[in-house]
């Protein structure tokens, strides 16, 4: 398994703490808006494969874990809105 450096680690934390749906730091939030891999609302395309890419070189996830995150994301957003 390789290793993340201390930036992509960081990054990868950052990225996957916006997937489950929590907001991260404000400074760690203004750097990913800065290289685009967030929007304020969700992560962007960029930040999915920068996500992806990081979670392949650590060897910890596969895009079938990524989909059902999402999946249940999704369906918590529909279940809060019918409330």
């Amino acid at each position: 398994m390789s290793k993340l450096s201390k930036n992509q680690f960081n990054r990868f934390c950052s990225l996957l703490t916006i997937l489950i749906g929590n907001d991260p730091k404000e400074d760690i939030k203004n750097k990913l808006l800065q290289d685009d891999y967030y929007n304020n609302d969700n992560l962007t395309d960029k930040g999915k494969n920068e996500l992806r890419r990081l979670a392949t070189i650590a060897g910890l996830i596969s895009d079938k874990v990524f989909d059902d995150i999402r999946a249940r994301k999704q369906l918590s957003q529909i279940t809060e809105a019918k409330k």
